[in-house]
């Protein structure tokens, strides 16, 4: 006959055996659930290949967009083209987070987003849009991982932190979104002239009469140049990066009466580079090709290397 101390020890029993099959089973695999739910990734509906705006916001407000047109993207307002070796990273990258079925918590309190950078003062804030109006993901981009192989992501609306296995800095670098290419001549240089306001000197090595290949000027007198000399200054020319884009002003660039241009030529090639006024304030120059308006700035180093006569390449 069970003792009324024999049946509460038995009632505590059963209320612990109720309690362990509760937290094992049902509360267990209700956390389960809920941690899977939380970590479920909320890009992963995204179709990368259909998105062809994205739109950044920095800390301080502005904002930065790019549009793909033709399968190029291209940076706004004025379409300028984006870097292609960071586009293609920039894609590439979204794509490995958007493929990711889970994403790894780095915190549950929203009090931590500051710290990891997730938050407005402090994140880059990006939009991804299809067919441009349609927005399909608004997160904020943060700070990378303490082992460099991540970035810290957080959205609107939840308290949670999550790091994904991409690194952002240089893809989401949007000063670096517009291409600094000025010239890329893939075919061979043969011919170059220099047009200055007074002058105009000419130099090539199509083989002359007695089929000999070699460089030397044509006018304003003739005389064989120095085949490194020569062979630097066309190399330069023909992958011209420039330093920075400035605003597209071609009054102020001084294109209207330019200092040289200098016109490349070749099988399949034919480019010439105007090249305008000193910046104000800064050792660099105004230059643009002859069949594009797009505007870059170059150093003075760049632009003496490029403003040659005869005595500079024998």
């Amino acid at each position: 006959m069970f003792t009324k101390k024999n049946l509460t020890l038995l009632a505590v029993l059963i209320i612990l055996a109720a309690g362990a099959y509760l937290y094992s089973g049902p509360f267990q695999n209700w956390r389960d659930s809920r941690k899977k739910e939380d970590q479920k990734n909320f890009l992963a509906a995204i179709n990368m290949e259909l998105v062809n705006k994205i739109e950044v916001t920095t800390n301080k407000g502005e904002v930065h967009t790019i549009i793909k047109e033709g399968g190029t993207w291209r940076a706004e307002p004025d379409k300028w083209p984006a870097e292609q070796i960071i586009m293609d990273s920039l894609e590439k990258k979204l794509t490995n987070v958007i493929s990711e079925p889970e994403l790894d918590i780095a915190s549950l309190n929203a009090g931590n987003k500051v710290n990891f950078e997730v938050d407005e003062a402090n994140g880059l804030r990006v939009k991804l849009f299809q067919w441009e109006s349609n927005e399909v993901a608004n997160f904020i981009i943060g700070k990378v991982t303490s082992d460099y192989q991540g970035t810290y992501i957080s959205r609107d609306n939840d308290d949670k932190t999550y790091k994904v296995k991409e690194t952002f800095v240089r893809v989401f670098d949007v000063e670096g979104w517009r291409d600094l290419t000025i010239t890329n001549i893939g075919g061979a240089v043969d011919t170059a002239v220099f047009k200055y306001p007074n002058q105009e000197v000419e130099i090539t090595n199509i083989p002359d009469s007695r089929g000999e290949v070699y460089w030397r000027s044509v006018r304003p007198y003739a005389v064989r140049l120095n085949k490194e000399k020569t062979e630097a200054f066309v190399n330069a020319a023909a992958k011209l990066e420039a330093i920075a884009i400035p605003a597209q002003d071609s009054e102020n660039a001084g294109f209207g009466a330019p200092s040289l241009q200098i016109q490349l030529k070749g099988d399949g090639v034919d480019e010439t580079l105007i090249i305008g006024n000193k910046n104000q304030g800064a050792d660099e120059y105004f230059i643009k090709r002859s069949n594009d308006n797009k505007i870059y700035l170059i150093t003075k180093d760049n632009r003496d290397g490029l403003a040659k006569q005869i005595v500079d390449l024998r």
